[in-house]
């Protein structure tokens, strides 16, 4: 690729991507449909790939295409925050804060926040995405958000951390459970003969260095999940016992279909 690509070619991308359609795209960025056409074409001339393959009467994206708008979705964002921004400070309205979140706080923490922010500030108003870590770090150094609360086993080099807790995560049982029943901490061995909700290999690595422990757990696993919000979830369900972080315990605890207990090994969260 030798040349910049242009505004109006990505626009068009997105547009096609957004309604599968070169008929539909040419509608919402109001221009001629050989327009869009020759747009596209002059993109994938200049990126060497294509992006797009016919179906029915409409188009399908590549591969490539999704990869490609995956990082368009996040510039456009980004451009639409401005935008809302500068119509807000037009209107005299106030500011208008972008907080971030991971699954786990989304529900519960983070509200409190914002609560917080409503009190405070009353002519501010706000936004919540939720995503996960690794997504929020990058869009906090990008701007996209003003503030999030993630997992601190991500990389946070260049972003500021405002404020760091460790907390530790726990034991999640299906209430009844015999595990449950004295509401002493849980060892990490009572758990070899359970089935078990854990997170993935990756984070699993990372809360317990100890490979045999590490490996007995793992061969105990009946599901791993990416988000530790589906740990929960998973238990409410009947499918185990789950590692969970202690925000989705202590919110699905409340239900009282699920009991936390803490773990005799300190896991930082």
């Amino acid at each position: 690729m030798k040349r910049r690509l242009r505004h109006r070619q990505i626009e068009a991308f997105a547009a096609v991507m957004q309604t599968g359609s070169i008929v539909a795209a040419a509608a919402q960025i109001h221009i001629s449909q050989p327009s869009v056409s020759r747009l596209i074409q002059d993109l994938q001339a200049e990126l060497g790939f294509e992006l797009f393959h016919k179906r029915g009467r409409g188009v399908a994206p590549t591969a490539a295409a999704r990869a490609l708008y995956a990082e368009v979705e996040r510039s456009f964002s980004g451009l639409d925050r401005i935008t809302a921004v500068a119509r807000r400070i037009g209107s005299g309205f106030g500011d208008a804060v972008a907080f971030g979140s991971i699954y786990a706080a989304a529900f519960d923490l983070t509200h409190a926040a914002m609560a917080q922010l409503k009190d405070e500030v009353p002519s501010a108003s706000a936004s919540l995405r939720v995503q996960t870590t690794a997504t929020l770090i990058d869009w906090t150094r990008r701007g996209i958000v003003d503030l999030a609360l993630v997992n601190p086993l991500g990389d946070l080099r260049d972003v500021e951390v405002v404020v760091e807790r460790e907390l530790a995560c726990v034991c999640l049982l299906p209430r009844g459970h015999p595990l449950a029943a004295d509401g002493k901490a849980i060892d990490l061995q009572r758990l070899f003969d359970e089935t078990l909700i854990l997170p993935d290999e990756a984070t699993l690595t990372a809360l317990i260095p100890d490979s045999e422990v590490r490996n007995q757990l793992q061969e105990r696993a009946w599901l791993n999940v990416q988000i530790w919000f589906a740990v929960a979830t998973a238990v409410e369900h009947g499918l185990g016992i789950g590692l969970a972080d202690p925000i989705s315990a202590s919110f699905f605890a409340r239900n009282r279909r699920v009991v936390s207990r803490p773990l005799r090994q300190r896991l930082p969260y």
